[in-house]
């Protein structure tokens, strides 16, 4: 029916409503109503427009308009409702249709890796790498990176390779992963440490046989400062120092209880080791023990040298922190402390000491006095207190996301707050001008946050502003600068990447790891022209040139096989 002989049946309908004593208006405005209330709205529409034409005075045509107007605006908003309610329809639809299509892809690279973990497991290291390889591809869109499954993922591929090229491809992995790395002092050796072996290397790329454990996992492993000796330990009692000139060893016998570590006095003519029963020993380099240090009742955790390597700081499991003298003589004890020790410095001319425990404050002890330590508050635990590189400042870092900078007598001299989560590492610079800080996605100022920031602070500025550098997807593990180098530092990250910055906040090199691996340590050399960097699968030695930092930046964050890698691998094509 067309609205012409609509309209005409309207007419119709309302002159039978005025036969039977209503007037044409007012039969014309029920009508409307009605037609409007049923949502009918193009009836009700031509109802009211009769009604204007049938109006006696000004007041009913008025009255007519209004219904009029009204019934326009209630069939617009009945249309974008409508409007909406499909526009939310199609919007549902395509986050289920995303949703179950992003399943369906982090399924089948589950699956893919699952299936590369059994090859594995048969000793088909091929199969392994090319189904493992298949997975990684799938996965690699950053839309399915926050899948509890990447890790799983990323480590089949890992190993898949290792097992199958670690004689040919990877000179420098380890099933068990890197967790420190160390240059000698001028940068002539550097070392690499697994729980499963050591690696050497030299400053002309000459790699010496890697060192591999035996019956005990490594635990540590120091160069001297002559750059001649190795002290290494295991988890054993007994530790070795190695001669890197003929490989030779000499063992060092005399602890009862399983080694934490074995450092070299800054002098290099003393070792200092320190078990996990609370004993301490001094040695010649010829395996005698000098003096032996016994007082903690529970494991050192730490044990250190004085700049001036006459003293000795060791702190303990027992809650204590005692200071030596070289000969075994015990010249003071820190022992105020109501729960675990976080950490514990002397200061560089041997009169300081600064401590924090699982308090809301950090401690200031003077060596020489018997007064009360001094408390450097925070409003929760303080988890580091430790002198600045010029030894004129105090830092205390802490969960409630705030670090703050003392002078040695225990006045608070800046407050640096912004950090959303704890301020776990911080560094200062060479000149003690900057000082950069980063936190973890945990503290008292969110339950649900994700701040893995680094921030950069100018301690000369006279205000408290910092650049702050959305750094890394995940925890942030250490920050270096490079010796007499104020102009730029390094971050290293679980979330696979070290970044080198410059003091503008500004990304110079992102430096990604062999297959993503989480990693534990970045550090410069000593002359700052090489980082290495240590991580869960392996550890790596850069050299940061104009033409290696177009070349990484490149590169994806789960990265494909190159071409080269396609032949050697004979990698299947997953696309």
């Amino acid at each position: 029916m067309t609205m012409k002989n609509s309209f005409l049946l309207i007419i119709l309908t309302c002159c039978s409503g005025f036969l039977l004593g209503q007037s044409k208006f007012g039969v014309f405005i029920d009508n409307g109503k009605a037609a409007k209330d049923s949502l009918e709205f193009i009836k009700a529409i031509n109802y009211f427009e009769a009604a204007v034409l049938q109006a006696e005075n000004e007041a009913d045509k008025k009255n007519a308009i209004d219904w009029l107007d009204s019934t326009y605006v209630a069939m617009e908003k009945v249309r974008k409702d409508i409007q909406d309610l499909n526009q939310d329809l199609k919007q549902q639809y395509s986050e289920i249709r995303t949703q179950s299509l992003k399943n369906s892809l982090i399924a089948e690279s589950s699956r893919l890796a699952l299936s590369a973990r059994l090859e594995i497991e048969k000793d088909s290291f091929l199969n392994a790498v090319r189904l493992a390889q298949c997975a990684t591809e799938i996965i690699k869109d950053s839309t399915l990176t926050d899948s509890i499954h990447l890790p799983f993922i990323e480590r089949t591929y890992g190993d898949a390779v290792y097992y199958k090229y670690r004689k040919k491809f990877f000179p420098f992995r380890t099933v068990e992963g890197f967790y420190d790395i160390e240059y000698s002092k001028s940068g002539k050796y550097s070392l690499a440490i697994s729980a499963d072996s050591i690696f050497f290397t030299s400053s002309t790329q000459v790699y010496f046989p890697p060192i591999i454990s035996q019956d005990y996992p490594f635990r540590s492993a120091h160069f001297s400062p002559n750059e001649e000796l190795v002290a290494v330990t295991t988890q054993y009692k007994n530790f070795q120092v190695w001669k890197i000139k003929d490989t030779t060893t000499v063992v060092f016998e005399g602890h009862e209880a399983p080694l934490n570590e074995a450092i070299f006095s800054p002098n290099g003519e003393l070792i200092l080791s320190y078990d996990r029963a609370g004993i301490a020993k001094l040695w010649d380099l010829k395996g005698n023990v000098l003096s032996t240090f016994s007082g903690h009742t529970k494991n050192i955790v730490e044990a250190k040298f004085s700049k001036d390597g006459t003293k000795i700081l060791t702190r303990a499991a027992d809650l204590s922190v005692k200071l030596w003298d070289l000969k075994g003589h015990l010249l003071k004890e820190f022992n105020e402390h109501k729960g675990w020790l976080y950490s514990a410095c002397l200061s560089s001319l041997n009169d300081l000491v600064v401590t924090s425990s699982v308090e809301k404050f950090a401690r200031l002890w003077k060596v020489e006095s018997d007064e009360s330590p001094i408390k450097l508050a925070h409003k929760d635990i303080v988890t580091q207190a430790f002198f600045s590189n010029t030894g004129e400042k105090i830092l205390t870092l802490s969960i409630d996301g705030v670090a703050k900078l003392w002078n040695l007598e225990g006045r608070l001299l800046k407050t640096l707050d912004g950090h959303e989560g704890a301020v776990a590492h911080a560094t200062f610079s060479p000149n003690d001008r900057y000082l950069i800080t980063a936190s973890e996605n945990h503290g008292i100022k969110s339950n649900s946050l994700k701040d893995h920031n680094v921030r950069i602070w100018d301690l000369q500025s006279n205000t408290n502003n910092a650049t702050v550098l959305s750094a890394h997807t995940k925890a942030i593990i250490s920050i270096a600068f490079p010796e007499n180098n104020n102009s730029m530092f390094l971050t290293a990250s679980r979330d696979g990447t070290s970044k080198l910055w410059n003091m503008n906040g500004e990304l110079l090199m992102n430096l990604i790891g062999e297959l993503d691996a989480p990693v534990n340590k970045a550090v410069f050399s000593p002359n700052g022209k090489f980082i290495m960097i240590a991580s869960n699968l392996s550890y790596l030695i850069y050299s940061p040139t104009p033409q290696f930092v177009k070349s990484i930046l490149k590169r994806k964050s789960l990265r494909p096989f190159t071409e080269e890698e396609k032949i050697f691998f004979n990698a299947p094509n997953c696309n």
